[in-house]
């Protein structure tokens, strides 16, 4: 799912911003009253094909900033039908400045593994919630898109002889 698809959580003050022509999400800093630095945190349906099961869940994104991560990458279902909460499916983040030799901090991260994997679009809804911290101008700490991996369903005919 492309970055254009998240909207940020009701009442977050955070400082943010979508590049239309980079298809990425930022957020900048701004110190606030308390002395803290804003970011925010983002979120956006997902749609995922019933009754197939969820292999790998990752993002696409940009850390550049020692000082700075995307602290939250996580995949949720919440039920329909009951006063349950949302329940974490996977959960990945970023640390630091990027991987070791790429000083431009583009890096893939991927969740070691996925709880309840099995899609159940009559029972859930879907949503993935990212959170970043701000940076002074936007530029080193980007969401670009996060990735559902799913299975697919293969029926082979049976040949006789």
């Amino acid at each position: 799912m492309p970055a254009a698809e998240f909207a940020p959580i009701g009442g977050d003050k955070g400082l943010y911003a979508f590049s239309r022509f980079g298809g990425y999400f930022y957020a900048y800093d701004e110190e606030r009253d308390d002395g803290k630095i804003n970011g925010v945190c983002l979120r956006a349906p997902v749609y995922l094909p019933d009754g197939l099961p969820i292999r790998a869940f990752r993002a696409h994104v940009r850390d550049a900033d020692d000082g700075a991560d995307i602290s939250r990458i996580e995949l949720y279902r919440a039920p329909f039908r009951s006063t349950a909460g949302a329940e974490l499916l996977a959960a990945t983040r970023t640390e630091g400045g990027g991987q070791a030799g790429d000083p431009s901090g583009i890096q893939v991260v991927e969740a070691p593994s996925v709880a309840f994997p099995l899609v159940d679009n009559g029972t859930y809804s879907y949503f993935a919630l990212v959170c970043m911290d701000g940076t002074e101008n936007g530029s080193t700490l980007r969401l670009y898109t996060l990735v559902v991996d799913y299975g697919h369903r293969v029926y082979l005919p049976a040949l006789a002889r």
